[in-house]
């Protein structure tokens, strides 16, 4: 009980700051949207990879979350850089 109640404020946290994120920042619509374009298509990428791939799915899985968390620290950096 208490890991789904921190499963959903997780959820809920990431949301808002997501929002709020993109709400207060500097960039234009134009360039927010052709970057989320960028990293849609980048994931899209990597869960055709790990459909193709059956051998040991968990660590392929481990190194694919992996890469999208280095494109969500990139990202986070970018939008740090450019206040």
């Amino acid at each position: 009980m208490k890991f789904k109640s921190f499963l959903y404020g997780a959820l809920f946290g990431i949301i808002v700051g997501s929002s709020t994120a993109l709400l207060t920042s500097p960039k234009s619509g134009k360039e927010w949207r052709d970057l989320m374009l960028n990293l849609g298509g980048d994931t899209t990428k990597i869960n055709k990879k790990l459909l193709t791939k059956k051998k040991n799915p968990s660590i392929q899985l481990k190194n694919e979350l992996k890469k999208i968390e280095i494109a969500i620290n990139e990202l986070e950096d970018h939008f740090i850089e450019s206040r």
